[in-house]
């Protein structure tokens, strides 16, 4: 990365800016003559005052081809044409009976209870076929 030179960073805006004259401006115009990384913020400096007067000009250019006085109507219109717009012909279904809503309800359904089962279970509880075998020792014992 290139170091910054501080005197440059201290007046050179204020310098291109037209904001320091007399002895203070011949300092900077002295230190511009030596200084490569000044003379390139200057350039830099240059180059965006160049485009922003350019695309100032092609604004002020855009600007003068738009009639003010039909812009109003002009919008008028277009609200109209989008309000006025015919409805879709036929029945449609309800926002919460489409197809992707309900497959995407399904979906997280499945994938909930899917979580629920294999990362939130207690890791005690025991499942329907382990309870349906168990049997206390006493009834074992009878039968013997």
């Amino acid at each position: 990365m290139k170091k910054k030179c501080p005197f440059g960073q201290r007046y050179l805006l204020a310098y291109f800016l037209g904001e320091i004259s007399g002895e203070m401006a011949t300092r900077v115009e002295d230190h511009l003559r030596t200084c490569s990384s000044c003379q390139q913020d200057l350039a830099i400096f240059h180059a965006i005052q160049d485009t922003s007067q350019k695309m100032r000009r092609e604004i002020e250019t855009e600007l003068e081809k738009v009639d003010w006085n039909e812009l109003p109507m002009a919008i008028e219109r277009k609200i109209q044409e989008t309000v006025s717009r015919p409805k879709p012909i036929g029945w449609s279904w309800p926002l919460f009976l489409r197809w992707s809503t309900v497959a995407s309800v399904i979906i997280g359904l499945i994938l909930g209870l899917m979580a629920y089962h294999y990362l939130l279970r207690p890791k005690g509880e025991a499942t329907r076929s382990e309870l349906m075998y168990q049997v206390s020792g006493a009834f074992l014992e009878r039968g013997r």
